[in-house]
């Protein structure tokens, strides 16, 4: 066993004894935003006390190149199609994967659910796709597909949101 995976099983003993929740909050305990938390926050008493600010800035500052573009984001949200298709057969009816972090997708789609009830090009986009016939639950995972697209160019941005047309 080399001597860089001896220090970080030993770490991830200690961190377990520590502060046993951690694991669960990253998906992986080694990557740049776990580890600028971990450097500046030693202990959890301090993670518990920092501000909301604090955390938000390191968390956005060390993760805005996990994902290398806005379909990446929506393949881990899990609100990307799915393909089913053997031989000559291909499948009319997609659905969502589901295959990412349920949480995010949970959350992206309450806020499309919030979005399509408001004036706002989302809810111009939502009633476009019910034109063309799709039902109100299909049409609000387009809703948070588009939004998850939106987000992902605000974080790679920097920018502040500002609102246009999709359709």
């Amino acid at each position: 066993m080399s001597a860089r995976t001896e220090i970080k099983l030993r770490i991830h003993t200690i961190l377990e004894q520590i502060f046993p929740e951690y694991e669960h909050l990253f998906c992986e305990i080694w990557g740049s935003s776990s580890m600028a938390l971990l450097s500046k926050y030693l202990l959890p008493e301090n993670i518990a006390n920092a501000s909301l600010d604090e955390l938000h800035t390191i968390l956005l500052r060390n993760s805005h190149n996990r994902f290398k573009n806005s379909s990446s984001l929506v393949a881990y949200a899990g609100i990307d199609p799915t393909v089913r298709q053997s031989g000559e057969y291909c499948s009319a009816h997609n659905r969502m994967s589901k295959r990412g972090s349920s949480h995010l997708r949970h959350t992206l789609f309450l806020a499309a659910s919030c979005c399509v009830f408001h004036n706002s090009p989302f809810n111009e986009y939502y009633l476009k796709k019910r034109s063309q016939g799709k039902h109100h639950l299909v049409a609000v995972g387009a809703v948070s597909r588009k939004l998850t697209t939106v987000v992902y160019a605000i974080l790679k941005s920097g920018k502040p949101y500002e609102p246009i047309k999709f359709v």
